[in-house]
């Protein structure tokens, strides 16, 4: 694992001790993201499934809406 993927990782365990959604959203989404660039699209959507859950259990509409463009932009490839 890169230093970018341990820093992610560790946004999303400090979120979830803070019971910070969005943190932890920002975390998902980089790692879906991180994962869709080297072309792990199965790694990318399992984060992306992830942060969408968080977005619609807090109501985040604007992330919500991101991170479904970014599902179906994994889905196609």
């Amino acid at each position: 694992m890169c230093s970018s993927d341990l820093f992610l990782e560790k946004s999303i365990e400090t979120g979830v001790s803070e019971k910070e959604g969005s943190l932890v959203i920002s975390g998902l989404s980089g790692l879906g993201n991180a994962y869709n660039d080297l072309g792990k699209m199965q790694q990318a959507i399992e984060y992306y499934q992830q942060g969408l859950t968080i977005c619609r259990k807090i109501g985040d509409l604007q992330r919500e809406g991101t991170i479904l463009g970014c599902l179906g932009v994994s889905y196609l490839n």
